[in-house]
């Protein structure tokens, strides 16, 4: 999930996407996996999201619309570059820290 957030964030990305759009199963163990990844429901209630789709209301929704706003993501993630670790003698080791940054998106 990581992967495809940091992909259409990529600034060598140029689809102009904002937000990402599943279409999940309305299932508890799948709704849960969206929202630790930080996922919303598109409509609040499925009443709601029922009424839209014109689903009679005793009828079970199958699947729920999810969002992910890629502009909120990484507003406050901290990006790591690896170190490096290089030997100038058999007794000394430099190491040198990972350098890390803050990049706020607009």
């Amino acid at each position: 999930m990581a992967f495809i957030k940091d992909w259409f964030r990529h600034e060598d990305n140029k689809t102009g996407c904002r937000f990402i759009v599943v279409d999940a199963y309305n299932e508890e163990k799948i709704l849960r996996y969206y929202e630790r990844n930080g996922f919303v429901p598109l409509y609040k209630t499925d009443v709601i999201e029922k009424q839209y789709y014109d689903i009679p209301q005793d009828e079970p929704l199958k699947n729920r619309l999810m969002k992910f706003d890629l502009k909120k993501y990484r507003q406050n993630k901290i990006s790591v570059k690896s170190f490096l670790v290089t030997t100038r003698s058999k007794d000394r080791l430099s190491l040198r820290l990972p350098s890390i940054w803050h990049r706020p998106f607009s």
